[in-house]
């Protein structure tokens, strides 16, 4: 599931996050707590490392071989 909002406004800021957010709050006791990887920084570091669990030391070596200078890292997470 995925709660999008589009909006031009930026006076409903507030208004329309809120409704997204408090939305999740209500829907997610009946998610498995497993996020799309795209969309798992989101919430923090953590819930990246969560989402991939068991995969992140393979797919750390993986970028470490075929891209030791995160030239495909999101500009974010760079150095």
């Amino acid at each position: 599931m995925s709660i999008d909002c589009v909006w031009s406004e930026a006076g409903e800021d507030d208004r329309i996050i809120g409704w997204a957010r408090r939305a999740w709050d209500r829907l997610r006791p009946f998610s498995n707590g497993v996020v799309y990887l795209n969309f798992a920084g989101f919430e923090g570091e953590h819930n990246v490392e969560a989402t991939l669990g068991s995969n992140l030391a393979r797919l750390e070596r993986v970028r470490c071989e075929y891209d030791p200078d995160g030239l495909f890292e999101a500009a974010s997470r760079r150095p």
